[in-house]
């Protein structure tokens, strides 16, 4: 029996891009198959996928941010004669994305807390 090293196929056709906007990924594949390796006939050598860059046609939607709820209170900085405590919020609900503006306003709000005397 003669022995009979692999060879690659021709690449198949890529793929759809990942991304339906914007830029993305596309892959082909390509099999060791022209003929296949036999009788202890080496494998191909490189790789079976290719991938490489696509840019679709549409323009990604510009997505200004808006803010999430406020998180809960912090303890009160003192437990008599006026402190303070505060809460976050952030700027994900949702997150600006392609330009989108990002949140107008503060993000922390603070008040006095335990006021009565010690």
């Amino acid at each position: 029996m003669l022995r009979s090293d692999g060879n690659w196929s021709v690449w198949g056709a890529w793929s759809a891009c990942s991304v339906t906007c914007g830029s993305g990924q596309k892959t082909r594949r390509r099999a060791c198959n022209n003929p296949a390796p036999s009788n202890g006939g080496q494998q191909c050598l490189g790789d079976d996928v290719e991938s490489g860059s696509c840019m679709t046609t549409v323009a990604c939607p510009v997505v200004d941010g808006g803010w999430s709820e406020y998180g809960p209170w912090s303890v009160c900085s003192k437990s008599c004669g006026g402190g303070e405590r505060y809460r976050e919020r952030t700027c994900t609900n949702p997150s600006p994305v392609n330009g989108g503006k990002t949140c107008d306003g503060i993000g922390m709000q603070s008040e006095t807390c335990n006021a009565h005397a010690c």
